[in-house]
């Protein structure tokens, strides 16, 4: 019996009998795997909304006639860092 590469989910072969312990297997896998990636979204997500909440510093400038926005945040490492974006009005 072969398996997938990236969740080790069972591939029988066309001539293997059918196991429904083999199907139990692989939907306990997918169900696992789907619950962590959804539980990493909503870590992204709390991180993102803290990371907005921390934006200091707001200013402007303007560079060959374009504005631009700049501040500062910390990381999630807790480390200072810098944005800029340009203002689209």
């Amino acid at each position: 019996m072969q398996k997938t590469t990236n969740y080790g989910l069972k591939k029988p072969e066309q001539t293997d009998f059918y196991n429904v312990q083999d199907f139990n297997d692989n939907a306990d896998i997918i169900d696992q795997k789907l619950k962590e990636n959804a539980d990493n979204i909503v870590v992204q997500g709390e991180k993102l909304e803290k990371h907005q909440e921390e934006i200091k510093n707001i200013n402007t400038f303007v560079h060959e006639s374009l504005l631009y926005r700049w501040g500062f945040f910390l990381s999630a490492a807790g480390e200072p860092q810098i944005w800029y974006e340009e203002v689209v009005e």
